[in-house]
């Protein structure tokens, strides 16, 4: 099975911070990237890689690996997986070229606002989108 992960925008990582009155990243975990996404197709566990950039409007796909460290949800209380039917706030550990890339193409979000943009971490170079109608 294909797992695929809607993108939403990069968090601004120090208004998390302040809106936790805690630091979740710590400049040390340079490695580290926060992502808003979109509803979760299916329950991803923690730990799980990606291994795709998707850009399905300019038709791109770029080979990168983010791991899923940590997930929360809009009042600030961590998740143990993405879940299935949610928007989240992921926190992916990924190598420094891999964050450039991902700084580079992703669209920066202040929270989980709609984004036209037909972005994607997924686990195959392509996807196939099922509509529900």
């Amino acid at each position: 099975m294909n797992l695929f992960l809607r993108i939403i925008g990069i968090a601004n990582i120090e208004i998390i911070n302040k809106l936790l009155e805690t630091k979740v990243i710590s400049e040390d975990q340079v490695n580290t990237i926060a992502i808003f996404c979109d509803y979760a197709e299916v329950d991803i566990p923690l730990e799980h890689s990606f291994k795709y950039l998707i850009c399905e409007d300019n038709k791109k796909s770029m080979q990168l690996l983010c791991k899923v460290k940590y997930v929360m949800q809009a009042q600030g209380l961590f998740y143990d997986r993405i879940p299935f039917g949610h928007n989240s706030l992921v926190f992916f550990e990924c190598t420094e070229e891999n964050k450039k890339i991902l700084l580079k193409e992703l669209p920066s979000a202040e929270g989980w606002d709609f984004n036209v943009e037909n972005i994607y971490l997924s686990d195959s170079p392509t996807l196939t989108l099922v509509s529900k109608d």
